[in-house]
């Protein structure tokens, strides 16, 4: 065995942590990972490359980032339509009822993608 130490930043750290923890990893069994795919790929210095380049966001798929962006204005579209509903009928619902769960939910994923820096 042998240990490493490395420098990160503070809030790159907990929000990766975070994200690692909701997918089932502590962060030695990540640096563990990127190790293995890279002593696996030993004769592909390229695919080493292009991992590293996208897990740091330099290599972002084009077509990730158009469908995250028409993700997000759907989500706007459709509390836009909200918003338009309760003007035409001439009420507001209460503040528990003003939004369903699954725009709880878009609520929620819009916030979580914001975090991770893909919108």
């Amino acid at each position: 065995m042998a240990q490493m130490n490395t420098r990160i930043d503070a809030e790159v750290k907990e929000r990766g942590d975070a994200v690692l923890a909701q997918a089932g990893y502590s962060s030695s069994q990540a640096v563990r990972a990127i190790w293995s795919f890279a002593a696996s790929h030993a004769h592909e210095p390229l695919a080493v490359r292009q991992f590293l380049q996208q897990a740091e966001g330099g290599g972002q798929d084009p077509s990730a980032k158009a469908a995250a962006d028409a993700k997000l204005e759907a989500l706007e579209r459709a509390l836009s339509l909200h918003e338009r509903l309760e003007t035409t009928l001439g009420f507001q619902l209460e503040a528990e009822e003003a939004l369903t769960d699954r725009q709880l939910r878009g609520e929620a994923l819009l916030s979580r993608w914001e975090d991770r820096g893909l919108l």
